[in-house]
């Protein structure tokens, strides 16, 4: 009798702990891909919008009444995509610190949308004080905000990695449990095999078979949700993470140098930064530069090409940042501006957006790392879908194959009991 409730006893823990454990693993899964991934994107969202509407908003600037419609729309959609991406922060934030974070961004986007429409109503009826009140909201933006909308993107990406760390953890006490259950099945059957003179037992024969196929069905499973968060991870958050800080890095670079003029000769500061920026993408020979991380770090050909193209465009507009630095330094400030926006201030009359400004470069070089985030989030949200549903069934299948092992325990050694009696 004790051998027959210890084998069940065995059996029924090792059924437990399995579906303890793909409990657990799906809940992980579930709230990589319905939370914890949206709040990610949220972050970056906020992040990202943030950024690109402080570069429109100083870019359309420079080109005042002549600035292209569309760089209007732009900052607009960026302002809509903030506050949306915002909203959607505050309905999932997973703690204090976080909603707090939030809450101070939402206060703090109709303060910097009332400084940029401040400063365009100045810029249009001529007066410098629109300048100003640019750079206050600039400042407000780069200073305050961004910090906080940065922490906040690397938070939720941290505990996104932590999570699928939790979700990729080997099952051990399931298979632990399991492999004694299996040594003392064989352990019992060679035992009954000596002292019965049988050579099988059927029910100690389809416990340890049932046990045996739990087990694998639990490995297989498990490893195969491991691999999908595996290449979810390499293949989308950690692609995002880096094409992320090189797309918010040119936007930097955009905003200073658009600031470096709208400053009017005392713009060295901002070009400094600018410096600073391109040091950040190229990198130096002991420093690897993020065009070169986000490249590194992005395995498929679409978004490799995608990355290519962003440098690319970037070299171009160095060029033409070279050309931009001249005229301003020559005090030719038309010219400067024409290099920075395409639109020719001397003659307002005939001014027209032409090809090649370093604005339009700067557009090319986001869009390219926009359209690499894409495809890495895509990524990311596909596997993440198939990591749990790598899970589908298996709680439901081992419970009934562990269930069926302690049946035919019990009925394998009841028929050994009723011959000692």
């Amino acid at each position: 009798m004790a051998v027959l409730a210890g084998l069940v006893v065995l059996c029924l823990a090792t059924g437990l702990a399995a579906l303890a454990d793909v409990q657990h693993r799906r809940g992980v899964l579930v709230g990589v891909a319905d939370r914890s991934s949206p709040l990610a994107g949220a972050a970056v969202s906020v992040y990202q919008s943030l950024s690109d509407a402080d570069a429109t908003a100083t870019g359309s600037f420079l080109a005042g009444d002549q600035a292209p419609a569309a760089e209007r729309q732009r900052y607009l959609h960026d302002i809509t995509e903030a506050a949306s991406a915002l909203s959607t922060a505050a309905a999932g934030a997973p703690d204090v610190r976080t909603a707090t974070r939030v809450a101070e961004l939402t206060a703090q986007l109709p303060m910097y949308t009332s400084l940029v429409d401040t400063a365009r109503t100045y810029s249009r009826q001529g007066l410098s004080l629109g300048a100003a009140y640019l750079r206050e909201a600039s400042g407000l933006v780069r200073e305050r905000m961004l910090p906080v909308a940065q922490q906040l993107y690397r938070d939720e990406m941290a505990r996104l990695g932590t999570a699928q760390e939790d979700a990729a953890s080997t099952a051990v006490l399931p298979l632990l449990l399991g492999i004694v259950a299996l040594g003392a099945l064989v352990v019992v059957q060679i035992y009954l095999r000596r002292t019965t003179n049988r050579v099988f037992n059927a029910g100690l024969l389809v416990a340890t078979a049932a046990t045996f196929a739990a087990l694998m069905w639990l490995g297989f499973a498990s490893a195969n949700a491991a691999e999908h968060n595996e290449t979810g991870r390499r293949d989308g958050s950690a692609q995002l993470e880096a094409l992320v800080e090189a797309r918010i890095t040119v936007l930097t670079a955009r905003s200073e140098e658009a600031l470096s003029l709208v400053a009017r000769g005392s713009g060295k500061s901002y070009e400094d930064r600018f410096q600073q920026a391109r040091a950040r993408l190229d990198g130096d020979g002991a420093t690897l530069g993020s065009f070169a991380a986000a490249r590194d770090r992005a395995g498929q050909p679409e978004t490799v090409a995608k990355v290519d193209g962003a440098r690319s465009s970037w070299q171009v507009w160095l060029d033409k940042h070279g050309q931009l630095r001249t005229f301003d330094a020559d005090g030719d400030y038309n010219r400067a501006i024409q290099v920075a926006t395409g639109v020719d201030l001397a003659h307002t009359d005939t001014a027209k957006v032409a090809d090649g400004s370093t604005g339009q470069l700067a557009a090319q070089v986001v869009d390219q790392l926009s359209a690499a985030v894409g495809q890495a989030q895509a990524r990311f949200d596909d596997h993440a879908g198939q990591a749990t549903s790598a899970l589908d069934a298996v709680d439901v299948g081992i419970v009934l194959l562990v269930l069926l092992a302690a049946g035919a325990v019990t009925a394998g050694m009841a028929a050994r009991i009723r011959e000692y009696r």
